[in-house]
This record gives C-alpha cells, structure tokens and sequence, in this order.
C-alpha cells in the first residue's frame, strides 16, 4: 500500500510539471503572438510572390533549360519528338555495333564498365547530338550495355502489354 500511495505522487508530480510546461508555453505564446501573426504574414506573402514570379515548366523546357531524357521515356512519345519511327539513340547504337563490333564475341552478353555506361547515358539523356564514334566510346560492351539499359528502362516493353494476347496467338497458331 506504501508502494502505490509513492507511484501516485509520482504520477501527480508529472501531472504537475506537464501543466506547469503547458502554461509557460501558452504564456509565451500569447505575449508573442502578435509579432508571430505579423512574421507569418510577411513569410506567407513572400512565398506568394516568389511562385508567383516562378516560370511555368513549359516555358523552362522552352528555353532549353529543361530536356526531355531518353531513357525511361515511353518510345512513342520519344519518336513522336525526335520525329522518326525508331528513337536515334537506338539507331545510332545498332549502327555502332554493326560497324565495329561484329566480331567480338559475346557483344550483348559481356557487360561493360558501368560506370562508363552511366556517363553515356547521362550524356544521351542531356545532348542532342551523341557521337558514339568518339574515342570515349571506344569499348563496345559500353555501348551495348547501353543498348541494354534503354530498353531496360522503358515504362512499356517493346511488346506492349495491349499487344500480348495478340502475340501469344501468334505464337500458338
């Protein structure tokens, strides 16, 4: 019984200093409150100003401070801005290993160095014109890990999903 009647006044106790905390707070705050008020205020109008005088994405992307990327991008809107059936990235790849790397065995199954594929693909993603021919390109494993990862990073496969019953059809018949 001595044990519970020490819980209880303990309990009290905090009881106690959480009110008293609760008072210092609104204490406080109501002898601030108006400069809060007004410093609210200005923050809110300075924020208002500063979206309001933000250009629109459209306008950015306009003035080319903005580019679409390559990679990740949906392949009919890709062809619908490079105006052509098959995205460039693509054909400039395909063309690259045609030309130079026919004869390497294991062009799609041998992996590049990533890193090298990341600052190419950062490159495609950011420059209208790409030369694959460019000595930093001259591994060909880099360009088909390339290859690879564009299509990897399609939101739709090159299949599409509305296009599967249809090729399963095909396949069966």
């Amino acid at each position: 019984m001595f044990q519970e009647q020490d819980h209880v006044s303990e309990d009290e106790d905090e009881a106690a200093s959480d009110k008293e905390d609760k008072d210092r707070k609104r204490t406080t705050t109501s002898s601030s409150s108006g400069s809060s008020d007004s410093e609210q205020r200005r923050v809110r109008t300075k924020l208002r100003r500063f979206l309001q005088r933000r250009p629109t994405l459209q306008s950015v992307k306009e003035r080319g401070y903005i580019r679409d990327n390559v990679f990740g991008c949906h392949l009919d809107i890709l062809c619908h801005r490079e105006n052509n059936t098959t995205p460039r990235f693509m054909e400039k790849c395909i063309r690259t290993v045609e030309r130079r790397g026919l004869d390497v065995d294991g062009i799609y199954r041998v992996s590049g160095n990533l890193a090298v594929i990341q600052k190419l693909r950062h490159k495609a993603d950011h420059e209208d014109q790409l030369d694959l021919e460019d000595g930093q390109w001259e591994e060909i494993h880099v360009i088909t890990g390339a290859l690879k990862l564009f299509l990897r990073e399609l939101p739709e496969p090159l299949f599409p999903f509305s296009c599967f019953d249809k090729f399963i059809a095909a396949i069966r018949q």
